[in-house]
């Protein structure tokens, strides 16, 4: 099955985004790959400015950069909100545009512009209104659109399209204490986007399974494609990886390595007390930003190294040169950090909880990550065992080929099937 002919819209509040999320390389990918089976995609910006020239959409990249609006603008803003809503209802028009320069050359778009058929435009103002009263809003497009994809709970619909959800996990609802979101209206998002959606789309089978439970969805509505894994880059030589390392004061097998956000739901903290208990002769490496609490995950504890954002082609680096990756996250969707590790031939440690002994297989070491001492066991083992790092390593290239582009594009085109009956 193809998508040849049909219009896909995919939502682009993500793709947005200067640095990468899980979520946006989700979205990445989905516009590529729905390229690849024929469709024209094209992407719903959210924007403070309603764009409909050139010149107002490069200001689209340029927000951090802009100073807070006033009081006084604030005020206009929400007016033309009001007016808005009592004009029309729920229905806001879309203004849209083919691809230009700005867009291709930005890097919160990372080189899809020649692949989208078109960008839409609708005020950010409006969209933030209906999100805060719970409410849906309805996109009238000037095209005719066959497929909405949100890849992401959103109280948006598009008048005259059926609607595709990606539902990644249910962190608000599962571990509230993990995250900032609201989990009632976390939750309302979910449930108006369930019951308007005619696909549902999820990264795992976990993730389904909490749809089930909790939303009552019926199972055969709910497809589960995964996430691909993102291009390996080719062997680089012995020297090569050992000059990128050395860039960032570290040594080829001389360090273990941590990758995701300093937040909660990663259990920093636990990680932490177990690598202070062992007092190994090599650092633990944390590449990851700083998001929320981040402060109270991270102790006073000598052997760790923490890194911001890396360039992709850096990371591949320091996943090569580490001696094994330690994961232990309280909750995954999917989990891409360990599978991305052992594609690259490192030997993971992760948890034994959510999807990840779905996506691991068995080719990782597992742990109960609320137990500490059972976190510093795993660590000293894989430390301690040569022969366990190799035969985990060969295990793990073998587990990520299941998660191979090809096999990710028929996933995500027989779940379009079902639509096309």
């Amino acid at each position: 099955m193809d998508l040849a002919g049909k219009h896909v819209l995919v939502d682009g509040d993500n793709l947005q985004l200067m640095h990468g999320t899980g979520i946006k390389t989700y979205a990445l990918t989905l516009v590529r790959t729905l390229v690849d089976l024929g469709a024209r995609v094209s992407i719903l910006w959210s924007s403070r400015f309603c764009a409909t020239s050139v010149d107002r959409e490069s200001l689209l990249y340029k927000q951090d950069q802009q100073k807070k609006r006033s009081w006084l603008e604030n005020v206009g803003a929400m007016g033309r909100v009001a007016a808005h809503v009592l004009v029309s209802g729920r229905t806001v028009n879309a203004g849209g545009q083919g691809p230009s320069k700005q867009v291709a050359s930005s890097r919160a778009n990372d080189n899809i512009a020649s692949l989208v058929h078109r960008y839409y435009f609708i005020p950010r103002d409006i969209t933030r209104l209906f999100s805060r009263l719970g409410m849906s809003l309805q996109v009238k497009v000037p095209d005719q659109v066959d497929f909405w994809h949100a890849t992401y709970p959103l109280l948006i619909g598009v008048k005259g399209a059926r609607s595709v959800i990606s539902i990644h996990d249910l962190i608000p609802l599962k571990l509230p204490w993990t995250c900032l979101d609201n989990r009632r209206f976390f939750r309302n998002s979910v449930k108006q986007s369930l019951d308007r959606s005619d696909l549902v789309i999820t990264v795992s089978e976990n993730t389904k399974q909490d749809l089930v439970e909790m939303f009552n969805v019926d199972p055969e509505r709910v497809r589960v494609t995964y996430q691909p894994l993102r291009s390996v880059s080719p062997d680089l030589s012995e020297e090569a990886i050992d000059a990128l390392l050395a860039s960032y004061g570290l040594r080829n097998k001389e360090y273990f390595l941590f990758v995701g956000a300093i937040e909660p739901k990663k259990n920093i903290k636990r990680l932490a007390r177990a690598v202070k208990s062992l007092r190994l002769d090599i650092p633990l490496v944390l590449v990851g930003k700083k998001a929320w609490l981040w402060e109270g995950e991270l102790q006073k504890t000598d052997g760790l190294i923490l890194l911001d954002f890396v360039p992709t082609e850096h990371l591949q680096c320091l996943y090569k040169g580490a001696l094994f990756f330690v994961f232990p996250s309280l909750y995954e969707g999917f989990g891409l950090p360990p599978l991305e590790a052992m594609a690259h031939g490192c030997p993971v440690i992760t948890s034994n909880v959510s999807s990840l002994p779905e996506v691991c297989g068995a080719a990782a070491l597992y742990v109960d990550p609320y137990n500490v001492s059972d976190i510093a066991e795993k660590i000293q083992c894989m430390y301690d065992d040569p022969g366990l790092r190799q035969r985990l390593s060969e295990q793990g290239r073998e587990r990520a080929r299941f998660f191979s582009m090809e096999n990710y594009r028929k996933r995500l085109s027989d779940a379009y099937s079902i639509l096309l009956d």
